[in-house]
């Protein structure tokens, strides 16, 4: 780094600085930062106008803007650049002269007197040393004023100098990166060199680390990646460009796991009681060789468990900062930007304890040791798996962290056999693997918490009232107490309320409450809660809902179910035209046309630019296609004015409006349009609110002009729309035009 830094001041320190100013790249004449085709335009236009001269347009620097400077431009893109050019009197100072060159400074040297005359530099002469002339380890630029003899050779005395001094033309875009041996530039005979030095200095360093014992595992990676972008040129009719681009990337992450373990079996001897005898051999009817039956019964207690933690996290920044020197000025900036996070952060324990019995029935021989036999263990096992997901406990809620949490009863059981012998002294015993075994449950897993479904809306009486229910699953591990939490759109809380009793079994549980005394048209949040030994926790799914006004919303009775708003958007009663839309747009503006239109990069008056919702490579911007036919969220009016409740309409949802109500075209409070009656004899009225293009309305009181967020599938530049006047229907419209939007409730699709 530190040779990085002197070749760098080697050239800095000789120009003035000001950290002002404006940067200029040679040929990027509209300011943009790069040289393309955009600045051919700028040029193109400024002949075609004949006004707008800058020093930026005059790419060749001859004083006049003309087809050379659009020809220097061309030149710039294809990557042609102009040569190096040394001033006549520049001498350099090369690493021929390591050997021969002593008390070497920025501005003084001796030089051997074994070099020759015609490889010595002369009274004027600008000595200037290349990076890998080792004798000057902070460089020289200077001009000689004196040389004076001296032991064993000449004192070279010298002032320092700047690159107006050296260079009579230069261009240098070079980017230097870690592990590169050697880079190249377009112009090799003063860069090539210094180019090679500075790439060995840059650093792309990893350190990695592992740590494995006690039960605890961690592994740390980082890299540290470092790169310099050095651009400069000068010419002999353009002022000097200097900039430098540093460029440094860390990335890092942590992995650690620790795991506990314990486990504990033992058992308990209750009692044996022999049964009898059973012969099986007799002499001279005197049995002599016979069995015994013994009955034992043992107890067990077992324990087993597992604790784990599970991190994992990163830490990524990069820094840029860059120098430029344009115009005699320099200017200074830098940025950054940090990523980091934990990516996973989980604590869970799981394992079991359980109790039981091993009865067991042995035939021993003359009771002795010797038979064999075989034992039932069967018991019961409490499981426990408790998870805390880190990651999940945003805002401090606990139950999104820990609610899959559960335990379960089971009864494990096995059968065995086994022989066991003493003969001689000798004795052991040897039993098989388990013949037969089981764990069934005996009772429902039992979680921390329950779950519920989503909290729905209704509309109560009086209307500023709410309805919200919502439904629970599953058995809980103790008493638990449900309730709802509603939020202001700012997630303050107004209200609460909870069931009156405490319950283990929540499975297909409904829980319904009102909320009174709400606002018209303001959105609300709705949470569940659940309530364990007196303490209460927010659960989840958040729902959101907003009270329209009396009326907004009419059931026709129609096939779907669809359920549809009175008024437009933007309208405040069912013959009020409303807001006018682009499609994809959520906010009415002035002028309507294709220039406006959010999703096209307009160019040359061409719109077949387009930026989003393209089907058609040929439409898109460079090729630009993502094959979606249907509105996100984000971009249906209907949906951002009016809450998540509200969609605009598809097109299948048009047609079946317009294929199952009657219609008739009518003037309600003075303004004209079409009127449909549904199959249940509800009406809705659809105002001829026309539609806008550029400036103007056109067709308001003949015909109406409603989108839907479908695009039409034939054509990348339109989309579905109904479109009537006293009579006629039809179904595409260009979507760059404003149109009226009647909504659709979301939840009764």
């Amino acid at each position: 780094m530190k040779k990085i830094q002197l070749f760098l001041l080697s050239l800095l320190l000789a120009l003035p600085f000001n950290a002002q100013a404006q940067q200029t790249l040679r040929g990027d004449v509209n300011g943009d930062g790069e040289v393309n085709i955009a600045d051919i335009n700028v040029v193109i236009d400024i002949i075609l106008d004949g006004n707008g001269f800058t020093a930026a347009t005059d790419v060749n620097g001859d004083g006049e803007i003309n087809i050379a400077d659009i020809n220097a431009i061309i030149d710039i893109i294809l990557g042609w650049q102009p040569a190096t050019e040394l001033k006549s009197d520049v001498f350099l100072l090369t690493a021929d002269y390591n050997d021969v060159i002593t008390e070497a400074d920025t501005v003084s040297f001796t030089l051997s007197s074994t070099v020759p005359v015609a490889k010595r530099p002369v009274m004027g002469n600008v000595v200037v040393s290349t990076a890998d002339c080792a004798p000057f380890p902070d460089g020289i630029m200077a001009r000689v004023t004196g040389i004076v003899p001296v032991a064993g050779g000449l004192r070279y005395n010298c002032i320092q100098v700047g690159l107006d001094d050296v260079f009579d033309q230069l261009f240098i875009d070079v980017e230097i990166e870690a592990a590169t041996d050697s880079t190249s530039a377009n112009s090799p005979t003063f860069c090539a060199p210094a180019c090679a030095t500075i790439s060995a200095e840059l650093w792309n360093a990893t350190f990695d680390a592992n740590f494995s014992g006690g039960g605890v595992s961690a592994t740390a990676h980082a890299r540290d990646r470092a790169s310099i972008r050095v651009t400069a040129s000068k010419t002999r009719n353009t002022p000097w460009y200097f900039n430098i681009n540093v460029r440094n990337e860390l990335t890092s992450n942590f992995n650690m796991s620790a795991v506990s373990t314990a486990d504990f079996y033992r058992s308990y001897d209750i009692g044996s009681v022999t049964v009898g005898r059973i012969p099986i051999l007799y002499i001279y009817g005197v049995p002599v060789l016979f069995l015994t039956p013994q009955l034992t019964l043992k107890g067990y207690v077992e324990e087993s468990g597992e604790v784990r933690l599970d991190y994992s996290g990163h830490f990524n920044r990069t820094d840029v900062s860059t120098y430029t020197y344009s115009n005699g000025q320099w200017q200074i900036g830098s940025t950054y930007s940090n990523d980091g996070g934990t990516d996973v952060a989980q604590i869970s324990m799981n394992g079991y304890a359980g109790v039981g019995l091993i009865p067991g029935l042995k035939f021993a021989l003359n009771g002795t040791r010797n038979g064999v036999g075989v034992n039932v263990s069967a018991g019961v096992r409490e499981r426990l798996d408790f998870v805390f997901d880190a990651t999940q406990f945003a805002g401090g809620r606990l139950y999104d962290a820990c609610r899959d949490s559960y335990c379960s009863t089971t009864m494990p059981w096995q059968v065995s056999l086994y022989a066991s012998w003493s003969v001689l002294g000798h004795a052991g015993e040897v039993s098989t693997p388990p013949l037969l075994s089981g764990e069934p449950k005996i009772m429902e897993d039992r979680y921390l918490f329950p779950l519920f479904t989503k909290p729905e809306y209704k509309k109560g009486n009086p209307e500023t009232t709410a309805i919200i229910s919502t439904a629970s699953s599953r058995r809980v591990l103790l008493p638990t107490t449900v309730g709802l939490r509603l939020f202001d759109e700012n997630d303050n809380q107004l209200k609460s309320w909870q069931q009156g009793y405490s319950a283990t079994d929540l499975n297909n549980a409904n829980h319904v409450t009102s909320f009174s005394g709400l606002q018209k048209d303001k959105t609300y949040h709705v949470r569940p809660t659940v309530t364990v030994m007196g303490y209460t926790i927010e659960a989840s799914p958040l729902a959101s809902f907003k009270i329209e006004e009396e009326g907004d919303w009419v059931d026709l009775g129609l096939p779907s179910g669809t359920i549809w708003a009175t008024r437009n958007v933007g309208a405040s009663a069912p013959e009020g035209y409303g807001d006018y839309f682009a499609w994809g747009e959520t906010a009415p503006k002035d002028n309507y046309n294709w220039s406006t239109y959010k999703w096209c990069n307009w160019c040359n008056d061409s719109y077949y630019i387009l930026t989003k919702y393209c089907t058609n490579s040929g439409y898109g911007y460079n090729g630009f296609v993502d094959n979606k036919t249907e509105l996100d969220p984000s971009d249906d009016a209907a949906y951002v004015n009016w809450g998540s409740s509200w969609r605009m309409p598809t097109e299948v949802q048009l047609e079946e409006l317009c294929d199952n109500c009657t219609w008739t075209w009518t003037t309600r409070n003075g303004v004209n349009g079409q009127l449909g009656t549904g199959p249940n004899g509800n009406t809705i009225f659809l105002p001829a609110a026309g539609f806008r293009w550029d400036e103007s309305l056109s067709g308001a009181g003949s015909g109406g002009d409603y989108w839907s967020r479908t695009l039409y599938p034939d054509d990348s530049l339109g989309a579905y729309g109904l479109v009537f006047g006293s009579g006629s229907v039809y179904w595409y419209y260009d979507r760059g035009s404003g149109l009226a939007v009647r909504a659709v409730r979301v939840s009764q699709n």
